[in-house]
């Protein structure tokens, strides 16, 4: 045990080391693996000790603690089953709206992440030739246009016809998103596509859900392959949030 304790220590330094070397210290909640990284050392360095007689850990306090640490497990290893089990899934054909939710804008540019949904959006209006699409998300202070003015763009450079975009421009979070998207439907049981990354799909559908909207699927996007890791551990802790409010 000791081992694993440290190899998963190592492992959450590097990859911290490698999203800050990759991205910069900006990525939100890359501390988690530097947290990571200082729980299993702590852990290493107390079995370490133990073994060496250097300190004593009392039986019931050792048991405990593995125990906690199985619970943990087995709720990660769930809560990750249940993201990726809608990472795969392909929606239905000629929905009636297809909405993209928002993320980051560089400038005027969607960035990366944005990208990947707009491409995925992309193809599957053009195989749907009469589903509307609604793209919604505000604007930041460091974004120059909204997120759904950035995307509406991005569509209509390749292709799309204005008409078919619906803007959605105030909303700053996932649940907003959806929130505000409803008033573009006529009705609760239209038939909705939620388009976000891959990660981020199962949370978005539970949100809707929550929300009112009767018939929707999902469309993954991919993913920056490096980044994977991180937007499925901070997706864990996004969706034991959602699953444990009111």
């Amino acid at each position: 045990m000791c081992y694993l304790y440290f190899v998963l220590a190592v492992v959450s330094l590097l990859y911290y080391i490698t999203i800050v070397v990759y991205v910069d210290f900006s990525v939100s909640f890359s501390w988690v693996w530097l947290g990571s990284a200082l729980f299993f050392g702590s852990l290493f360095a107390v079995c370490w000790m133990e073994k060496r007689g250097k300190i004593e850990v009392p039986g019931g306090l050792r048991i405990v603690s593995r125990l906690f640490l199985l619970v943990c497990a087995i709720i990660f290893v769930f809560a990750e089953s249940l993201i990726l089990s809608q990472s795969f899934v392909k929606p239905p054909k000629q929905a009636d709206y297809l909405l993209v939710l928002g993320a980051k804008v560089k400038g005027t540019k969607p960035s990366n992440m944005l990208r990947y949904r707009l491409e995925s959006a992309l193809c599957y209006l053009k195989e749907n030739p009469d589903t509307v699409v609604i793209v919604s998300g505000g604007q930041g202070s460091d974004e120059a246009i909204s997120e759904a003015q950035c995307m509406a763009d991005y569509l209509c450079e390749h292709g799309i016809s204005y008409d078919r975009i619906r803007l959605e421009d105030q909303s700053v979070s996932t649940a907003q998103n959806l929130a505000n998207a409803k008033a573009y439907l006529d009705s609760f049981d239209s038939r909705v596509v939620i388009v976000s990354n891959d990660f981020h799909i199962y949370r978005s559908l539970k949100l809707a859900k929550k929300e009112g909207y009767q018939n929707v699927s999902g469309l993954a996007a991919k993913s920056n392959p490096v980044l994977v890791p991180h937007y499925y551990m901070r997706e864990f802790f996004a969706v034991v949030k959602i699953t444990i409010q009111p």
